[in-house]
């Protein structure tokens, strides 16, 4: 199937922007990490037990966490102010959650705004404004958005053409290399007579 939106993608690295928030997370540092990991759609950070008390009052201190279960297993902080997965941000700067499924998200646009996805950039995410295609952007911390001008019905989607070609040229190599790796012996009626046993 297609990727859905939250999926995880193992196949990349971490996005950069993540990967310093949550360093500077546990250096102490991290002062816009809440801000940066609900930019991303991120709502909780779990710490498995054993947890250093130090790096637990440091997540305390910082700002922008609540802690919401501290167990045995570990430690839940819910991330103050995430963003959903797909959102408005209008010129007022409020944001607004839209409506989204697992493949993509359909709702009515009341304002013209930044469509913002909390996920990795990726070239495949498409979205229709009243039936108009809207040009994909980047911001500088790799989400993808789109800049909409007008208010409607809007659908958004991913084109995962390009996916699936590269998992179907990855299955049919691997089916090659595995038929060439397999012994390539003659039948027996073609040995000459002299090296039959």
């Amino acid at each position: 199937s297609d990727l859905q939106i939250g999926d995880p993608d193992v196949a990349v690295e971490t996005p950069r922007a993540i990967s310093s928030a949550i360093n500077e997370l546990l250096g102490g540092t991290g002062i816009t990490s809440s801000k940066i990991l609900g930019t991303y759609g991120i709502q909780y950070l779990y710490l498995k037990n054993p947890v250093d008390e130090n790096i637990a009052r440091t997540i305390d201190g910082i700002g922008g966490f609540t802690r919401s279960s501290d167990t045995n297993s570990g430690i839940i902080w819910q991330i103050v102010g995430s963003n959903s997965r797909v959102s408005l941000t209008d010129a007022t700067g409020a944001i607004t959650g839209l409506n989204s499924s697992n493949i993509g998200a359909t709702d009515e646009l009341l304002a013209p705004g930044t469509v913002t996805i909390a996920e990795k950039f990726d070239t495949g995410w498409k979205l229709i404004v009243n039936g108009t295609s809207i040009e994909l952007l980047q911001s500088p911390i790799g989400l993808p958005y789109f800049e909409v001008q007008e208010i409607g019905s809007i659908a958004l989607i991913h084109d995962g053409t390009g996916h699936r070609a590269l998992i179907s040229l990855q299955l049919i190599s691997l089916l090659v290399v595995l038929i060439l790796a397999l012994p390539a012996g003659r039948r027996r009626s073609e040995l000459s007579t002299e090296n039959r046993a």
